[in-house]
């Protein structure tokens, strides 16, 4: 009796569960943010690695999208727009940072 006799060479499916989510606070004032939470737990089964990697991915992109349509009808409902913040002159400081740290010439300088 051969090992494929009593254990055929099929595929075996394995079950898991996929947990992820995003979120996400949107400061709407001065003092004021709004928290928006989306999350997915579901079951996947799979029968190889590529096939897991896949199916993830699927629910990434599933998860991405609900969350932007979530976000909007939120928004739009309350009436905020989003607007989208930038960090002033980060390059100047590091210029700075550079400048400060080159003319150090001993560590006991820094204390």
């Amino acid at each position: 009796m051969s090992n494929g006799e009593i254990q055929p060479n099929t595929t075996r499916s394995r079950k898991g569960r996929v947990r992820i989510g995003i979120e996400r606070e949107i400061q709407t004032s001065k003092f004021h943010q709004l928290v928006i939470t989306c999350n997915i737990d579901e079951e996947i089964e799979w029968t190889s690695l590529e096939d897991w990697y896949q199916k993830r991915r699927n629910w990434d992109a599933i998860l991405i999208r609900k969350y932007k349509e979530m976000r909007d009808q939120i928004m739009e409902e309350l009436g905020f727009e989003e607007k989208v913040a930038y960090i002033k002159s980060s390059d100047q400081n590091a210029v700075n940072a550079d400048k400060t740290l080159g003319e150090l010439d001993d560590l006991e300088e820094l204390n």
